[in-house]
């Protein structure tokens, strides 16, 4: 026997709002849940044409975690080598939380030197996993590489060795983002295991629409904890490179 609504309304729409307003709790949830991102930022001599860009680029990333990621914790990685062509790999800060994160400029970030990838990717590997392959951990780890270049000086790691960890780690459920400035990313992010819906080819000029989709594929990631359920839109990447089109219309960087 069917119940009769109350008063002879319908209790539908009421259900629907209820179930619409659990969705967006359990959505602030995830995204207040731990999400640790770390950035390998390439301060390479070459970037100093791109140095005012990338430092908008950056900020604008981080202005939008805080707003929109409130459980992010960032770490930060700039590399170069120095005059001996000896790696220059040290963090600037190491799982700050996003909200005292500081915002890059002229002083902190000053491109020079050479270009030893293999070395900074793999670091930046291995130091997230000092704090996320412990029992009870439950955070969501984003590698972030950006650069303009192609390897030269790593002292460390090979291609191939590099190629293994990231494959580790993104069957354990990692995301890993490569950001190509006027170069060829899905090629460049190929040729370590990155995968082409994770890399985006932009211009220098463009830095602030590269970021700004990057934040979008952080935040889709940090709502579902899937990584092949996020990637760069087709609308994202014509933006990067100044040829917006009239491709997808979407922008949350979630895939269906």
């Amino acid at each position: 026997m069917n119940e009769k609504p109350l008063n002879g309304k319908s209790s539908l729409p009421a259900l629907a709002a209820l179930d619409q307003l659990e969705r967006v709790e359990q959505q602030r949830e995830q995204l207040a849940r731990c999400t640790d991102v770390t950035v390998v930022l390439d301060s390479s001599g070459s970037m100093a044409t791109h140095r005012e860009a990338t430092i908008d680029g950056f900020n604008g990333y981080i202005k939008a975690l805080r707003a929109e990621v409130p459980g992010a914790r960032l770490s930060l990685m700039p590399f170069d080598s120095d005059e001996r062509g000896t790696p220059r790999l040290a963090f600037r800060y190491s799982d700050k939380p996003i909200d005292s994160v500081p915002l890059l400029s002229r002083q902190s970030y000053v491109p020079d030197g050479g270009t030893p990838l293999y070395d900074a990717v793999g670091r930046a590997i291995e130091t997230a996993e000092e704090r996320n392959d412990r029992p009870g951990t439950r955070a969501r780890v984003i590698i972030v590489v950006q650069t303009d270049g192609h390897e030269g000086g790593s002292e460390r790691y090979t291609q191939s060795a590099l190629q293994r960890r990231i494959a580790e780690k993104q069957a354990a459920g990692w995301l890993f983002v490569f950001l190509g400035a006027g170069i060829d990313a899905i090629r460049g992010g190929g040729a370590l295991g990155i995968l082409p819906a994770h890399s985006l080819t932009y211009s220098g000029r463009k830095s602030n629409e590269a970021f700004t989709a990057l934040s979008a594929v952080t935040k889709g990631y940090a709502s579902v904890g899937d990584a092949k359920r996020v990637g760069f839109s087709a609308e994202q990447r014509a933006a990067s490179i100044g040829q917006l089109g009239s491709g997808t219309r979407s922008s949350s960087g979630t895939r269906s």
